[in-house]
């Protein structure tokens, strides 16, 4: 009998471990999701800011381009690079370009996970956000965000 009581009491702690540890996971990835959702709406913001200067010239140069990236980079740390696409969504700016060159003359229509996400933001001039995944054309391996 005592050792039956030993053996429910085990499989009844190591269930409140499993609980326990539940728990803390969920609280972490909830707290994550939140930080991840608060970040993308931030650079979300700088991207619309970034759009309203491209409205207001279509014909932007580089070096208003890299100007306004360098700026934006500098104040939101947690942008790694920013692209400027042409009609044809092919990247034809890149800013920093140093460890970024391998973007340039890129697609994210190429990409069969974005392009119909791609397609729907270019046809209801909305943005997207692309599921997490390894930054393919850079000089270093990182996970990254498409916004």
């Amino acid at each position: 009998v005592v050792v039956i009581v030993f053996v429910i009491f085990q499989v009844l702690f190591y269930k409140y471990q499993v609980l326990k540890v539940e728990k803390e996971i969920d609280f972490v990835g909830n707290s994550l999701a939140k930080k991840l959702e608060k970040d993308i709406n931030i650079n979300s913001s700088v991207l619309i800011s970034l759009g309203y200067n491209y409205y207001l010239d279509s014909k932007i140069t580089k070096e208003k381009f890299n100007y306004l990236s360098r700026y934006y980079i500098k104040k939101y740390p947690n942008i790694l690079y920013l692209q400027h696409k042409n009609k044809e969504t092919i990247t034809d700016m890149v800013y920093p370009l140093v460890g970024n060159e391998g973007t340039l003359g890129k697609s994210l229509k190429s990409r069969p996970e974005a392009a119909k996400s791609v397609e729907k933001a270019i046809n209801t001039r909305t943005m997207s956000v692309n599921n997490p995944y390894e930054l393919k054309f850079l000089d270093y391996k990182t996970i990254g965000l498409i916004i």
